[in-house]
């Protein structure tokens, strides 16, 4: 499912005499969906205490690099 997603910014230099004001606009479209497991990680009711009694040690060790 594709939605509309409304882009604006607005630049504005302001001088002590005169003040210039640009406006820029553009629709765009994005297309998202949701994957099994970030579903899964993003589950109010899953227990991270599960999730780390479940690790091989080799999980553990990739864990451990990744927070270093």
């Amino acid at each position: 499912m594709t939605k509309p997603i409304p882009d604006k910014a607005e630049v504005a230099l302001e001088y002590p005499d005169k003040l210039y004001i640009g406006t820029f606009e553009r629709t765009s479209r994005f297309d998202g969906h949701l994957d099994a497991a970030l579903y899964q990680a993003l589950n109010p009711r899953r227990s991270d205490k599960d999730d780390i009694a479940q690790m091989t040690p080799e999980e553990e060790v990739l864990l451990l690099h990744v927070m270093e």
